[in-house]
């Protein structure tokens, strides 16, 4: 998985820059194995209603960032847009970093779930073994 900006925006407005940042996950260059974005589309369930329909694999929000210049300061607009960036892009990684920690432990919940079914199956599977052990003695 990674982080893709899809669109960039600034807004200048007298004294203050704001950078809008499109961006989302992209997972479907994984070629590794499908448990990956499969866990991205269970977890984006609930992301959905925000983003809208679409690739699960791919979902796109938006992080904004703003820099304000103070009043005895001289405003520029190309330092302006690089703070703005920045800050955007620190909620952007901050975000996802969240994302993809919740991402790994529904994986874990999943692959524990299907380590204590193994488990279970196992152990009906060695009753089954005794019984037939059993009643091939008998006869």
């Amino acid at each position: 998985m990674k982080v893709v900006i899809k669109n960039k925006k600034f807004i200048t407005n007298a004294n203050v820059v704001i950078c809008i940042l499109e961006a989302g996950l992209d997972s479907s260059w994984c070629d590794t194995d499908d448990v990956e974005v499969t866990t991205v589309q269970i977890t984006g369930d609930k992301r959905q209603k925000i983003n809208g329909n679409g690739n699960p694999a791919y979902r796109r929000l938006h992080f904004k960032g703003v820099a304000k210049c103070n009043a005895n300061d001289t405003f520029n607009e190309i330092v302006g847009k690089n703070i703005a960036e920045k800050r955007a892009m620190i909620k952007l990684y901050s975000y996802y970093k969240k994302f993809i920690k919740e991402c790994c432990e529904k994986a874990e919940k999943n692959l524990n779930k299907f380590k204590a079914l193994k488990d279970s199956l196992e152990e009906k599977e060695n009753t089954i073994d005794s019984e037939l052990i059993t009643l091939l003695m008998e006869v």
